[in-house]
């Protein structure tokens, strides 16, 4: 771990595309090096928390020059691979975790990856599809672009030199995570770990501890649970717990004065990678305020709401009634909003982690969209007919 800024080495064959990332990020918490393929140093590349590289590389004089075609990547996640493999090696000799690396791409044609059915906020299967630690797509929501970037970098650096042996991986993916076990929900926390795979046991923390490689860690971290709601909550899911209005919780957040965003605060994830799909908190922790909340009622809607309202010091976004759960939109992302439980249905998606909560969408939504049809769990394509009629 280093108290330095971290460094963001940018490669792209149009040396202004990657000096404009770096334009973005002046002022920020990270060292920006723009390189073109032409233009690696080996000190810089190594130097570096997070390396981002271009998909296409046309205009790249050096490689065109050469006959031999295995001293020829021809695109971004190629030369990711030459990379990886060098810093792997350098990683070997000198025992450093190697960096995260990042593609980006503003051609869908040219990477069929990103033309995903998907929506653009799935950037971690892209990843996972092709071997990469993240997927960003150039030129679309550049605010969005520049904290992903930021929180990346950030993440990596807060890793260690070295993942620890076997016998302390345990330790290491508790204390990275920032779970103790002082408190009782900090206990059900890291059982949620377990249950969430997390790479402690078994055969991928050995791995991690053979090669004293922090990527088995990473890639669960990245790919598996901060893109869904299993051990961390987004707020969609503490909202439907409390029994809340979305942006009415968002803004108790925000404001940050009431009994009820002080005891957030307390449950909040504060590890790495903490801020790359907006906060997040632990479920074990929430399930426990509002067990604390009710003294151990937590099934009754009504004394939920009562509570609820009493610590947030006001009713306002208080939601009454049916339950309600986080629905996705047709590109099964977050929609950002909540329905009753009665106007839903449950979706079976390929890459949804089993140990995550079912995602589910509205029945009026696969009613406009009748293509969604096939992603409904059999057991509810019924309840699609009888809403028709």
């Amino acid at each position: 771990m280093t108290s330095e800024l971290p460094t963001i080495f940018v490669i792209d064959d149009d040396l202004p595309d990657a000096s404009a990332i770096a334009g973005d990020l002046v002022g920020q918490p990270a060292v920006v090096l723009p390189r073109t393929p032409d233009s690696i140093e080996a000190d810089e590349l190594e130097s570096a928390q997070l390396v981002v590289v271009d998909y296409r590389l046309d205009k790249w004089q050096e490689r065109d020059s050469l006959g031999n075609p295995g001293l020829k990547p021809m695109n971004g996640l190629a030369l990711i691979e030459v990379l990886r493999s060098h810093l792997l090696a350098k990683r070997v000799e000198r025992g450093d975790t190697p960096p995260g690396f990042v593609l980006y791409s503003g051609d869908d044609d040219a990477f069929p990856e990103a033309r995903l059915r998907y929506g653009e906020r799935h950037e971690h299967l892209i990843a996972r599809l092709t071997n990469l630690d993240w997927f960003v797509f150039k030129g679309r929501d550049q605010p969005r672009r520049k904290k992903t970037l930021l929180s990346l970098a950030a993440g990596f650096s807060q890793l260690g030199p070295t993942w620890p042996d076997a016998s302390e991986s345990e330790i290491e993916v508790y204390r990275l995570l920032g779970l103790g076990d002082k408190e009782p929900w900090e206990v059900d926390a890291r059982e949620d770990v377990v249950t969430c795979f997390g790479p402690i046991h078994g055969d991928i923390s050995q791995v991690a501890a053979r090669h004293r490689s922090a990527a088995p860690f990473i890639r669960w971290l990245l790919h598996r649970i901060l893109p869904y709601p299993s051990c961390l909550w987004p707020i969609e899911h503490v909202a439907a717990h409390l029994r809340m209005e979305v942006e009415g919780l968002a803004e108790l957040i925000k404001t940050g004065t009431s009994e009820l965003s002080e005891e957030l605060g307390k449950v909040r994830y504060m590890g790495p990678f903490n801020s790359l799909l907006g906060d997040r908190w632990w479920k074990a922790g929430v399930t426990d305020l509002v067990w604390r909340l009710t003294d151990g009622n937590p099934f009754s809607g009504d004394l939920v709401n009562r509570r609820v309202s009493e610590a947030a010091g006001s009713a306002n976004g208080i939601i009454a009634g049916t339950p309600v759960v986080p629905v996705l939109n047709e590109d099964f992302d977050p929609a950002g909003e909540l329905s009753s439980v009665d106007s839903v249905v449950r979706l079976q998606l390929d890459e949804w982690p089993s140990f995550a909560t079912l995602p589910v969408i509205r029945i009026e939504t696969v009613d406009d969209h009748p293509d969604l049809k096939s992603y409904v769990l059999p057991d509810d394509r019924h309840r699609i007919e009888d809403s028709n009629g």
